[in-house]
């Protein structure tokens, strides 16, 4: 099985911290898999905590556009 992530360690993402909007180099990722599913991912930070991989953006415009729909 051959899993790939959206982002890679080093990347610097978007993401929401309570109602904040920050940003952050990623440190490390997390990866499970159960049977046949869909592997969830998790990216971690230095002072964050973890992430969903869903909830990570490459940019802050793509992460407001995601929290007005």
């Amino acid at each position: 099985m051959k899993i790939e992530t959206k982002y890679s360690i080093g990347d610097t993402v978007w993401f929401l911290d309570g109602y904040r909007a920050q940003c952050s180099k990623i440190t490390g990722i997390e990866v499970q898999v159960l049977g046949k599913s869909k592997p969830f991912v998790q990216y971690r930070f230095c002072v964050f905590p973890p992430i969903k991989e869903e909830h990570a953006f490459k940019t802050k415009e793509e992460l407001i556009k995601y929290i007005e729909k």
